[in-house]
């Protein structure tokens, strides 16, 4: 456990350190977001090693939560971690591109293809978006997990969700077949994050580049306001 504790306490050093480096250094309130971000990462690595001490639980009161984008199942390893806590943020993506959140529909550990499987349908995508869609990004939790090279849209009904007007209906949505992007297509998205943009409660599945840029426009208008008040 010692060494669980050390190996974290290191990772988010390190993380800390590196975030700290890029250009969100560029004034006083992205300073202070790094500041935020080290406690955030030491109190949140802490609670997911500190969990898995069998008698944990008789030293405090009410659930114990899991820290902040934990993976869902068991201790995170160290790869997780660093995905996690050191990703640089996405600022914007191509015209070409969407990311699709997976919150609901991605299981760890359901096999190797679980993130194409969660991120392929049914999604309610209009016929002008997917005639331009050639990349889309899986979003796991505000991370970019994977990105996929579109082949061919497909049709597919599906239900509206429990507790809408039209829950027991169905409408047609819409599939793809594709493949892992490879090379610089892949590698300008993948392990990036869009959390610091999205606000609590955020409920879009599908993220367009202009949505992207609107909620990243006022995440920095949110944060100048602070800034003067």
């Amino acid at each position: 456990m010692v060494g669980l504790l050390k190996v974290n306490f290191l990772i988010v050093k390190s993380s800390a350190l590196s975030f700290a480096k890029r250009k969100f250094l560029s004034d006083e309130v992205n300073a202070s977001l790094i500041l935020l971000r080290c406690v955030m990462l030491l109190s949140i690595s802490l609670i997911d090693t500190f969990k898995f001490i069998p008698k944990f639980k008789n030293y405090v009161r009410g659930n114990i939560q899991g820290g902040v984008n934990s993976i869902e199942k068991g201790l995170m390893t160290t790869n997780e971690i660093i995905r996690l806590y050191n990703a640089e943020p996405l600022d914007e993506i191509g015209k070409d591109c969407v990311i699709i959140n997976i919150n609901k529909t991605y299981k760890r550990g359901s096999g190797e293809n679980a993130i194409y499987d969660a991120t392929k349908e049914i999604w309610d995508i209009k016929e002008h978006r997917r005639n331009q869609i050639k990349y889309v990004l899986s979003e796991y939790r505000g991370l970019i997990v994977e990105v996929f090279k579109v082949k061919k849209w497909y049709s597919k009904e599906r239900g509206y969700n429990p507790g809408t007007k039209k829950y027991g209906q169905t409408y047609l949505g819409f599939g793809f077949e594709g493949e892992i992007a490879k090379g610089l297509e892949r590698n300008k998205y993948i392990n990036k994050t869009i959390s610091p943009f999205k606000k609590p409660g955020f409920a879009s599945v599908l993220i367009f580049p202009e949505t992207l840029k609107k909620i990243k426009n006022d995440y920095y208008e949110r944060a100048k306001i602070k800034r003067e008040i």
